[in-house]
């Protein structure tokens, strides 16, 4: 047994997303029968992994949403029962080596907050065992397809592809489903000054937890199969991307603000739970404060809230939104996507005592005052 694998850890970090133009046509069946496309970008929200491996076959997991470690007396032993099942998932699709591991997994997202954040983790994790591995690695396609296949097929959490990719690849990019695992991936050249532009134009609010996106996919799933109204919103949804694809090579803040109204309009129609009175109400809020438009990302029903506006509107938008209660959320854009490395393994040793000589009688009073 090589003991210096005992004596490292590896990290790795994930990004998250924000959604463009095309979310919902990554989702099955869509992609299969029509072909979806999507733009996306990664910000700076990161989801972590840690992984140290131990000589010992126990196995612990951590996570910042859990006040105690899950804690298993081998690999074999670790079952699914509802807790973090995606990183057990993951630990399974890579992990083959007989001795035990402790995978520390830190979030800065909330549950649901339609930022991708399960699939960076996902990714994230995927990652830590990859960058473990002793044969090949996995590349940027398969981590991200591994991901989406954990979270799909094993899982059952109906989902679309856009947040494994975009996490795996980062950067602004271009994705094209053609059904199965069949996609392409054209990355948006935004140059430094551009992407500096639209950091000052796009604001993020968290509005507050949506319910389980379950209802507005099974929605979507039923009305691409029946057609009608729901399926003319996602063939308008699509026809929009390369619209915003040009507009971010443009920087056009004008027109993305204006893509991303007429993108949320189309997305109300998807499902009813898309929306609701008071998201109606922050939004046409915000638009009189100075937003050209924006849109929930993710599925819809709350979350997060992205806001486009010209820069000497962005303060106006920030004062209200939080007169109605909602939080800023800063960010940056980000053009990587997963990164893993290793570090010497830290051990953190308690405080040494100072056990001080005993103090002679009247020693203070050799000291003089201050004058």
């Amino acid at each position: 047994m090589n003991h210096d694998i005992f004596e490292v850890e590896i990290t790795s970090q994930a990004p998250a997303r924000i959604s463009l133009a095309g979310g919902g046509t990554d989702i099955s069946p869509y992609p299969e029968e029509f072909g979806g496309e999507v733009v996306n970008a990664t910000i700076s929200i990161f989801m972590l992994a840690r992984l140290r491996l131990r000589p010992e076959a126990e196995v612990i997991i951590h996570a910042n949403t859990r006040s105690d470690p899950m804690s298993y007396p081998s690999f074999d032993a670790m079952k699914f029962d509802g807790r973090l099942d995606f990183i057990k998932a993951a630990a399974r699709a890579l992990y083959n080596r007989d001795h035990g591991f402790e995978l520390y997994v830190y979030s800065s997202l909330p549950m649901r907050s339609g930022l991708g954040g399960s699939g960076a983790m996902c990714v994230a994790v995927l990652e830590a065992f990859n960058e473990l591995s002793a044969g090949r690695r996995l590349n940027q396609y398969e981590l991200a397809e591994l991901a989406y296949k954990i979270e799909t097929d094993q899982l059952q959490n109906a989902s679309g592809r856009q947040d494994q990719y975009a996490s795996a690849f980062g950067g602004f990019n271009h994705f094209e489903f053609f059904g199965g695992n069949h996609v392409r991936v054209s990355r948006i050249d935004i140059g430094r000054a551009q992407e500096r532009v639209l950091n000052q134009a796009i604001v993020l609010f968290w509005i507050g937890e949506r319910t389980a996106s379950g209802r507005i996919i099974e929605d979507q799933t039923l009305g691409v199969r029946d057609g009608g109204t729901v399926l003319e919103a996602m063939h308008a949804t699509r026809a929009t991307v390369g619209d915003m694809h040009d507009a971010l090579n443009d920087m056009d803040v004008q027109r993305i603000g204006e893509l991303l109204h007429d993108l949320w309009s189309i997305k109300k129609k998807f499902s009813r739970h898309v929306s609701n009175d008071r998201i109606d109400d922050i939004y046409r809020r915000l638009q009189n404060a100075g937003m050209i438009g924006g849109k929930i990302t993710g599925a819809g029903g709350g979350g997060h809230l992205l806001a486009c506006c010209h820069i000497e509107k962005r303060d106006d938008v920030l004062a209200q939104g939080e007169a109605l209660g909602l939080r800023n959320v800063p960010f940056t854009f980000v053009s990587g996507g997963v990164l893993s490395w290793r570090s010497p393994l830290r051990i953190i040793r308690p405080a040494t005592r100072l056990i001080m000589p005993p103090i002679a009688p009247g020693a203070f009073a050799q000291i003089p005052r201050a004058s």
